[in-house]
């Protein structure tokens, strides 16, 4: 036969329907992503306000809140100025010394995109290594914070496969 603009010289790719394979949903905690930014801005503040001699505890609560403890009344003005800067956080109360901050809904929208962004190429870059990888693969977003990967083939190495995906990745 000879070429055609229809039907590609290479033949058909066949998928799971007709090859069988791997069809693997997995989600991604999104909670952990918000909990790391809310850690990157603890150490951030911290360092900042060192360097003007005001010291701090601060810690990421399990309700993913920026708990922030004054050592003395005098530093409120300054954290809370230095928080204000960020843009990325909104105050939800405190009581004494203690201040608790969130990540505004924005920045939390843009951090739950932004992850699951990192993880649709990490599982693309997995699939597509020309050593490692696994020809034909599909990986896509199912929803807000889940990932399909489909893995076409019956005599796929399955534990090669599971490897391949199960690599936890930051």
């Amino acid at each position: 036969r000879g070429a055609s603009a229809v039907w590609p010289d290479d033949g058909l790719r066949m998928g799971l329907d007709l090859r069988g394979g791997i069809h693997w949903v997995g989600g991604v905690d999104l909670g952990q992503a918000i909990r790391r930014e809310l850690e990157f801005l603890r150490k951030s503040l911290q360092e900042s306000l060192a360097k003007d001699g005001v010291t701090l505890e601060a810690n990421v609560d399990d309700a993913s809140r920026l708990v922030v403890r004054l050592a003395r009344e005098e530093a409120r003005a300054k954290v809370v100025d230095s928080i204000g800067e960020t843009n990325v956080l909104t105050a939800e109360g405190g009581e004494g010394l203690e201040l608790r901050y969130q990540l505004t809904e924005d920045w939390t929208a843009d951090v739950r995109e932004r992850t699951m962004s990192q993880v649709l190429e990490v599982l693309r870059r997995r699939s597509d290594d020309p050593q490692r990888g696994i020809p034909d693969s599909v990986v896509t977003r199912q929803g807000d914070d889940r990932v399909l990967v489909q893995i076409p083939g019956e005599e796929i190495d399955r534990d090669r496969a599971r490897t391949l995906l199960k690599s936890t990745g930051f």
